[in-house]
């Protein structure tokens, strides 16, 4: 019984060595196709048409490979937004998720102001979306309504802003607070040439008192 034990030693320990070699393997391979799988990229098409008022927005979503474009990538949610003076306008649906061609189509409001123009910054975005990297595309439309500026805000009136205030009005106000200025400076220096009579005549006094004790 002991002779049998022995001779399965040898067999546990290479087993055991096969095991742990495998398992090495198997976690250097995992860690390599993840690493990999996170470096997928994407591209993104846009198509645009504009029928009967209604403007399309039409994306594109292939996998990316250094040397040829890959299969489309389906299922995964792209965000569309409308670049604005101080954030990102959100456009389409909440969810813009790609068919088995790789497709979605977003329409383009048709309310929203652009510049003088009409020209508006449009941003498709792949966001946190593993396997595949984040990818953000730019495309400048002119769908926006123009923007129209009024010349008659821009004239000098009583009623515009104070930057485009009347020249009379303005001198008149800052002539005002010069005169203001000028009187308080005027009461402080008079107070200053009191406080400076007192305190002589103070020490005029202590020295007549000086000499008469003499």
């Amino acid at each position: 019984m002991r002779h049998q034990t022995n001779k399965l030693h040898p067999i546990i320990g290479a087993l055991y060595q096969v095991i742990k070699r495998l398992a090495i393997v198997i976690f250097i391979l995992g860690f390599i196709t993840e690493v990999i799988a996170q470096d997928r990229g994407t591209k993104i098409e846009l198509f645009f048409s504009d029928t009967d008022s209604v403007k399309l927005i039409t994306a594109i979503v292939q996998e990316q490979h250094p040397q040829y474009m890959g299969a489309p990538v389906s299922g995964i949610d792209l965000y569309f937004y409308v670049q604005r003076s101080f954030s990102l306008l959100p456009i389409g649906s909440v969810f813009n998720t790609t068919d088995e061609l790789g497709k979605v189509e977003v329409e383009f409001p048709s309310d929203l102001p652009g510049d003088t123009d009409g020209n508006v910054i449009l941003l498709v975005k792949i966001e946190d979306t593993p396997p595949y990297r984040d990818t953000t595309i730019q495309k400048t439309l002119s769908w926006g309504i123009p923007l129209v500026i009024d010349e008659q805000q821009n004239k000098r009136s009583l009623w515009a802003a104070r930057a485009n205030a009347p020249m009379s009005l303005i001198l008149l106000v800052n002539s005002i607070l010069l005169v203001v200025w000028g009187i308080i400076g005027y009461i402080l220096f008079q107070l200053y040439m009191i406080y400076k009579e007192e305190s002589a005549s103070v020490k005029k006094t202590g020295r007549d008192k000086s000499s008469d004790n003499k």
